[in-house]
């Protein structure tokens, strides 16, 4: 007799097995690739879940109250499918600001295990300030989006960790996080960043340092350091990957990195076929990974 065939439909994260434990990393789209590549490079024993919220980008033109409003429930999607209390890093400086960074913030603290970005960046420059003070920048600028500049989070953050700056420097980029993802009707990195880095090549105090402050402006950082070659960058996919590493007490070794692999699954809240074609150029240490549908 012959048996009638049947076929079975599985949820993407039943596929996969860990043993480590769970992170998600989460990005409006590719920038938070650039932290996952470093905790990869270091083989960091972690179950990674990034979420690229393709569906919603991009953040830095939405308001307060609608970007705050949509990420709730985008985490309260997290927790029903993988558990509450996992810990969500932010791999975002926009998503950081609305959830975490604002006067309301005191009074309305949502319920989810975040860690944002700007901490462990305002945290790395005031270590710097207090072990190497004549290496500390004076005059430290800020490339990121209108939304993170005029929220004023940095110099307002670096100031409560009483970092002495002289002048501060906030450049807006609008468009930058969609040029880099290559999405159409937009210019090219370089056509855009040669307008926007313009202005720091005349200032009357020159910078001292700058922060790439979006994860996405990592993939053209040689772009800017060859706009900008006498200003030193300070990377945030460096920082964050360090700050989830030390989350889960996981030493970052560059001379001798662990040598297990970590785990990962990639989601897209928007079209999962057209985020694929990204993964190779984006996420070069694991360029077959397949994007699932969140």
């Amino acid at each position: 007799m012959m048996m009638q065939a049947t076929t079975t439909t599985l949820n993407p994260s039943s596929l996969l097995f860990s043993p480590y434990p769970t992170c998600i990393l989460m990005d409006s789209g590719v920038g938070g690739l650039s932290v996952l590549n470093t905790l990869l490079s270091f083989n960091v024993p972690l179950n990674i879940h990034y979420v690229a919220d393709t569906a919603f980008m991009p953040y830095g033109s939405k308001t307060v109250t609608v970007l705050r409003s949509h990420l709730i429930e985008l985490f309260k999607a997290f927790e029903s499918r993988w558990g509450k209390g996992i810990p969500i890093a932010l791999c975002c400086n926009t998503a950081s600001v609305v959830m975490e960074q604002l006067p309301w913030a005191s009074v309305f603290k949502p319920p989810f295990n975040l860690h944002d970005i700007i901490t462990p960046t305002t945290n790395q420059i005031t270590t710097l300030q207090q072990q190497y003070p004549q290496q500390a920048p004076q005059h430290l600028g800020l490339l990121a989006t209108e939304l993170t500049i005029q929220s004023g989070v940095y110099p307002k953050r670096l100031q409560q960790q009483q970092v002495t700056l002289a002048q501060f420097t906030g450049i807006p980029c609008p468009q930058l996080a969609a040029s880099i993802e290559g999405q159409p009707n937009i210019p090219p990195p370089e056509q855009l960043l040669q307008t926007l880095l313009a202005p720091l090549n005349t200032l009357e105090t020159p910078l001292d340092a700058l922060i790439l402050g979006c994860t996405h402006y990592q993939f053209v950082a040689d772009i800017i350091q060859k706009q900008l070659p006498q200003i030193p960058l300070i990377s945030q996919a460096t920082v964050m990957a360090g700050a989830i590493a030390t989350l889960f007490n996981i030493p970052l070794d560059p001379v001798t990195p662990t040598s297990v692999k970590p785990t990962v699954t990639i989601w897209s809240t928007g079209n999962p076929n057209a985020f694929q074609p990204l993964i190779p150029k984006f996420l070069p240490l694991q360029p077959d990974t397949i994007v699932h549908a969140f």
